[in-house]
């Protein structure tokens, strides 16, 4: 198996879908820069230790810290969504943090993009 040299960001990948696509990624050979705001809980995932694993902190609310995690990578997976409760807040902080992924893709510039889509609902 080839090894692809750019590594893919997995964004929140503490959570239960962000990690989701990690162990399929590393078995299709990929390199995987897993971001999470916690890297103590990161570390426990059981491809934490992979070879191919570069484990990076960062929240998707935060700007500089997405830019950072993004640098020299080809492709993401954005699987963030906002975890406010209030409906108001909730809206605004899943545009803010999407906003945000598409600046810190736009920054790293090689980065590609199959298809971006903002969806909002009104609950």
């Amino acid at each position: 198996m080839s090894v692809i040299p750019d590594p893919i960001l997995v964004t929140v990948a503490t959570g239960y879908v962000g990690g989701r696509p990690i162990p399929a990624l590393l078995a299709a050979g990929y390199r995987v820069r897993a971001m999470g705001r916690n890297l103590e809980k990161m570390g426990c995932r059981p491809w934490a230790g992979h070879s191919r694993v570069e484990l990076v902190q960062g929240d998707v609310m935060d700007l500089e810290s997405l830019k950072q995690a993004a640098r020299g990578c080809r492709v993401a997976y954005y699987l963030a969504h906002s975890m406010i409760a209030q409906k108001e807040k909730f809206v605004e902080a899943d545009r803010r943090a999407a906003r945000n992924m598409v600046a810190a893709a736009t920054a790293a510039a090689q980065m590609e993009f199959g298809e971006v889509k903002i969806r909002t609902t009104n609950h």
